[in-house]
């Protein structure tokens, strides 16, 4: 069993947000490009519309 330091914890933890958050607007890009670039095609919704939630949530993405 291994001890982990809690800044070791905490620096694990922010980089696998970030490799998620990479895979999540890789995924995000790809479809755009399978569309064209339509965004509405692509699902993305108008920033307009979600400014006001986009920071507790991935809306701008995809509903």
């Amino acid at each position: 069993m291994a001890i982990v330091g809690l800044e070791d914890w905490e620096a694990l933890i922010e980089w696998l947000e970030t490799f998620e958050d990479v895979k999540i607007a890789q995924q995000a890009f790809d479809e755009l490009k399978a569309v064209g670039g339509d965004r509405k095609k692509a699902g993305w919704l108008k920033w307009d519309d979600v400014k006001e939630i986009s920071s507790y949530t991935n809306l701008w993405f995809k509903p």
